[in-house]
């Protein structure tokens, strides 16, 4: 089995990962979710890393509907930090 190893930085949180703001629809109002500016950096540094960490490491994408195992390590700094947060 050929594994693909990624080292990246810490993605936003949970509480950072979300925007949100109130919009209208006539008379109705209602909440908006939208993806913060932090977390649209980190999702187009992390699409353009493993892409590159793929060639690199001469790994291929896995057939549609084959299984993938993923084993997620994280090294948090001394803050209190919660890893669920993170996935």
């Amino acid at each position: 089995m050929k594994t693909l190893q990624l080292v990246s930085p810490l993605p936003p949180s949970v509480n950072n990962y979300l925007n949100y703001k109130v919009s209208s629809n006539g008379r109705r109002k209602f909440v908006q979710a939208y993806p913060s500016e932090e977390t649209k950096i980190y999702k187009s540094f992390f699409t353009d890393y493993v892409k590159d960490q793929m060639n690199e490491q001469e790994w291929e994408q896995p057939e549609k509907g084959k299984l993938v195992f993923v084993k997620i390590k994280f090294f948090l700094d001394r803050k209190r930090k919660d890893p669920n947060n993170f996935l």
